[in-house]
């Protein structure tokens, strides 16, 4: 959450700096991921294969994966909702979401 508020502390800033229309490198959400990802493998598959019977292991670790496939694809359906919202409600400028 630490991360995540500095990184969209900066990119407010840039928005604010630069009227609305930002060049932000993806590079930002790095260590992020590299969070998560951390805590998803000594946590989360540790106690699927210590916890649960050898035969349930795979399918709940797929299971898991399929569902952070699904919640980040849905997020990026979130992203792009809101940009085109908030771009019409702006009147036709590009929003503070630059989504390519």
């Amino acid at each position: 959450m630490v991360i995540s508020a500095t990184v969209e502390s900066i990119k407010r800033g840039k928005v604010i700096q630069e009227g609305n229309s930002m060049d932000m490198s993806p590079m930002w959400l790095l260590p992020q991921y590299c969070l998560l990802g951390s805590v998803e493998a000594f946590t989360t598959t540790e106690f699927f294969y210590t916890e649960l019977p050898r035969s349930m292991s795979s399918i709940v670790t797929t299971l898991l994966l399929i569902g952070i496939v699904v919640t980040n694809w849905l997020s990026g359906v979130v992203l792009n909702v809101v940009s085109d919202l908030t771009s019409r409600g702006m009147g036709g400028r590009r929003s503070g979401f630059k989504i390519t």
